[in-house]
């Protein structure tokens, strides 16, 4: 028999944001100009995208409302930016996570006994609609002409002028570096026929937003011929998570780099990091709660 993997679900408690310590000067503020130059261009390449995808999604299925994770880089971090976040419609806030060590370039750099020096930023993820994304521009637009933000959205002000870059999750961020992709490998030489692995997916604070993410995923598992075995939903630790099998051609599909832009499943806005846990096939989920 497999051996089965421990999952622990601990009890939700509240915690701290811990302050590292050392000495040094974090990166400073960049001028309105000069993130023009820097992000303009790549604002305007999402706004197409974006409205590239809402045609596309308003031609296969009627109502549904685009979505996507956006992730927003910065050079240093910004204290209660997630407040200004969620006083937009359209978006909520998904995650925040340090990245340390980060190498200086002309724009951004730390500075240390006179040494320009490494630093430390954060990332922020947040669910954006067509609307919300354009309230974002708007607030660039805004910050651009020097104009003053509306109450409880100067937070954004501090954002524009320490971002690195803006861009949207994609299906690198969902496989690379997880080791789903080495685990998947494995699974082909020995000749399974099948894979099964639990998809978790970011869990939406809003019931029927759930409901909605776990219809795409299953929709899309069933296109690929694969089976979902169970659905588990944890709110007091924001987890929500489908244990499916998924069939042996559709994982050598995914492992190809060529071709694994093709399958819808990875491609799913829904599903967060590591996106895929490996999971036996008699191994359920959590009950849905």
């Amino acid at each position: 028999m497999a051996e089965r993997p421990l999952l622990l679900l601990p009890e939700a408690v509240p915690a701290s944001r811990g302050r590292k310590g050392g000495g040094g000067n974090g990166p400073a503020n960049l001028s309105s100009s000069r993130q023009h130059e820097r992000l303009g261009p790549r604002l305007r390449e999402l706004e197409a995208a974006f409205e590239a995808r809402r045609v596309q999604l308003q031609t296969a299925a009627a109502g549904v409302v685009p979505e996507d994770v956006l992730v927003l880089e910065t050079a240093g971090t910004v204290e209660e930016f997630v407040n200004a976040v969620t006083r937009i419609e359209g978006f909520e806030f998904l995650a925040e996570y340090d990245e340390e060590d980060i190498p200086p370039d002309d724009d951004f750099f730390g500075t240390q006994r006179g040494a320009t020096v490494g630093y430390t930023g954060r990332v922020y993820l947040v669910f954006s609609n067509q609307d919300a994304f354009q309230q974002l521009l708007r607030m660039w637009g805004i910050w651009q002409s020097g104009q003053t933000f509306e109450h409880g959205l100067t937070k954004w002000r501090d954002v524009f002028s320490l971002l690195r870059d803006v861009r949207p999750w994609g299906i690198k961020d969902r496989l690379d570096e997880t080791g789903v992709l080495e685990d998947w490998t494995i699974r082909v030489e020995r000749a399974a026929e099948t894979v099964p692995c639990e998809i978790e997916l970011w869990f939406r604070s809003n019931e029927q937003r759930r409901s909605d993410s776990s219809r795409v995923i299953r929709e899309r598992v069933a296109e690929l011929g694969g089976t979902v075995l169970s659905e588990g939903v944890v709110v007091g630790i924001h987890y929500h998570g489908i244990a499916v099998e998924l069939p042996i051609a559709v994982v050598q599909q995914v492992l190809d780099a060529q071709t694994r832009s093709e399958v819808r499943l990875v491609q799913s806005e829904q599903i967060k990091p590591p996106p895929f846990h490996r999971t036996p096939s008699n191994t359920n989920t959590p009950s849905s709660s």
